[in-house]
């Protein structure tokens, strides 16, 4: 038994002369085309080696991107912890400051405690 694969040029696949079945393959001789096919008239373009190295680079960059934004994440969320730990301590001694002097903050209002 022969493999046999369909063969044409480039203007014969985009008029859609060529009709192929699932599994079957296809070329086109003045483009280097590769197909296969997957049932029902539809098919799929092969990639080329080049076309892959390329995908597979963008791949890569996109990894590279992620571990970089992953990372500058972490960093924000670090400083901004950091961050809030400060206010809470200026918070806390705020608070300190105003009892020693008698004063409170109630609902947003600055009251003298009067303590007899």
């Amino acid at each position: 038994m022969a493999i046999q694969i369909r063969r044409g040029s480039d203007a014969d696949w985009e008029a859609g002369k060529q009709n192929i079945v699932a599994g079957e393959p296809a070329v086109t001789l003045d483009t280097k085309r590769a197909f296969i096919g997957i049932g029902t008239g539809q098919h799929l373009e092969l990639e080329t080696k080049e076309q892959a190295q390329t995908i597979e680079g963008k791949v890569g960059d996109l990894t590279e991107l992620e571990t970089e934004v992953k990372t500058d994440l972490v960093s924000a969320i670090n400083e901004v912890e950091g961050e809030a730990e400060d206010l809470g301590s200026a918070i806390t001694d705020l608070n300190n400051e105003l009892d020693h002097l008698g004063l409170e903050v109630v609902d947003g209002f600055l009251n003298f405690v009067w303590e007899e």
